[in-house]
Parts: C-alpha cells; sequence; structure tokens
C-alpha cells in the first residue's frame, strides 16, 4: 500500500494540490533523496543534485526546490522540523537548516525498498526509520500539551535528534538510539548540550532523556538521564 501510495503521489497527486504541473521524475527523486537522508539537516545542494541526477535534466533553483517541498508539506507527506535556537543572548552558532521529517516512517522505508530482511542487514537505516518512528510520536505528543518539537544542531557539531520546548520556555532533549550500547554516548550529547547552555546563562532542561528500542522499563541513569525504552514512551 505505501509503495502504491508513493507512486500515486509522484505521478498526480502532488500536481493536483495545487493545480501547478511538477515532473513526476522529479518529485520521485526527491522523495528517494528525503528518503535516503530521514530525519537529517539535508543542504539544498544535495536535493538539487538528487533531483537533477540525469545529466540531461534543467538545472533547478533553490526556489523550485522549495515549491516542491512545499507541496509534499501540503499533502501531509513531510513535516518541516526547525532548528533549536535557545532563547538567549549567547554566542552560540547554531545551524538553522531544517531537517524534513516523513508523517509516517512507512513512506520512507516503501521509497527505499526497505524490507524486513533488508533491515536487519542495514542497521543504519533502522536506526533512522527508529528514529521516524519515534519523532512522530513525539510530536503527536508535544501538540497535546501546546509545545514545539526541534532539533539542535550547532556549528561545532554538537547534534540533539529532539528539542521539545513549552509555550513557557521549558525544555527538554532527546535522543533517539535503536540499540542499548548507544546509551552512554547519547546521554554524553545530551549532558554536552546542557552544559553549553548552562554557560551560556541559559535555561536548564526540564528533563533529558535517551528513548531506545528495547527494554521495557524506564529509568534513571546515575548522570540523571532518564532511559525511555519506546514501548513506555506514552505510558
Amino acid at each position: 500500500m505505501p509503495r502504491n501510495y508513493v507512486s500515486t503521489l509522484a505521478s498526480d497527486d502532488l500536481s493536483r494540490v495545487d493545480g501547478i504541473k511538477r515532473d513526476p521524475e522529479k518529485v520521485s527523486r526527491l522523495l528517494h533523496s528525503l528518503a535516503r537522508t530521514m530525519e537529517q539537516a539535508t543542504a539544498d545542494k544535495t536535493l538539487i543534485r538528487d533531483m537533477t541526477a540525469d545529466a540531461s535534466s534543467t538545472p533547478l533553483s533553490a526556489e523550485t526546490v522549495g515549491d516542491y517541498l512545499q507541496a509534499l508539506e501540503k499533502v501531509f507527506v513531510i513535516e518541516r522540523i526547525p532548528t533549536w535556537v535557545p532563547n538567549i543572548k549567547s554566542s552560540l552558532r547554531v545551524n538553522k537548516k531544517p531537517k524534513y521529517h516523513f508523517v509516517a516512517p512507512s513512506l520512507p522505508a516503501a521509497i527505499l525498498g526497505a524490507s524486513s530482511a533488508k533491515l536487519v542487514g542495514d542497521l543504519n537505516t533502522f536506526g533512522f526509520l527508529f528514529e521516524s518512528l519515534c519523532m512522530r510520536d513525539l510530536l503527536v505528543y508535544a501538540e497535546a500539551m501546546d509545545a514545539n518539537v526541534f532539533f539542535y544542531r550547532d556549528k561545532e557539531g554538537l547534534e540533539v535528534d529532539a528539542i521539545i520546548e513549552a509555550s513557557d520556555g521549558a525544555w527538554a532533549g532527546i535522543e533517539v538510539k535503536l540499540g542499548h550500547n548507544q546509551a552512554d554516548a547519547a546521554a554524553a550529547n545530551l549532558l554536552k548540550l546542557k552544559k553549553k547552555i548552562a554557560s551560556a546563562g541559559g535555561r536548564q532542561p526540564s528533563f533529558l532523556a535517551v528513548v531506545e528500542g528495547i527494554g521495557s522499563l524506564a529509568f534513571q541513569r546515575d548522570d540523571g538521564v532518564l532511559v525511555v525504552p519506546v514501548r513506555t514512551l506514552g505510558a
């Protein structure tokens, strides 16, 4: 079913959404590019390169790519996740490029042809699909709380998968990892962000958490970071 939908989307739906004719081949290539770089901030030049991979393709402008992306948002295929910019006066240099999140992980899986058998041998793609699944849930829970979801990435290379910020400025940092063996590195990343914000005089997080794909019980580490198995995320 997702594969049929992706095919229909490229050939018909994206042009019908606002009556503007769009090249089905370029739509397909854009979807594949977004799936290949899912849950990552992707430069316009990367999308342009992927959409014009054929030597005979007409060069595209960033504005044209932006139009295709907006159309995908209108039909609820992707959602733009902005970079979190802490509300502090500091020298923190934040990368403001957004990332594009597929509203359902079944879509990038279908686009990439990622069957269960293939994913067993490709844990990197499996990990990004798991992150997409968790981001979907975090967006739903945040909306119910009248909060917003961002991600963090600064010029020094520090990245955090999700930042949930409430309307009063309270915030939480969340890293998503498929396996428990990645929890230490994820917690260290979160604590590094906490220290950066503190050094800049910013508000401390309400909590820091690592959401992981295994386990059935949530717990708090000695460093204060929560470890939350995905099955307990909405509990």
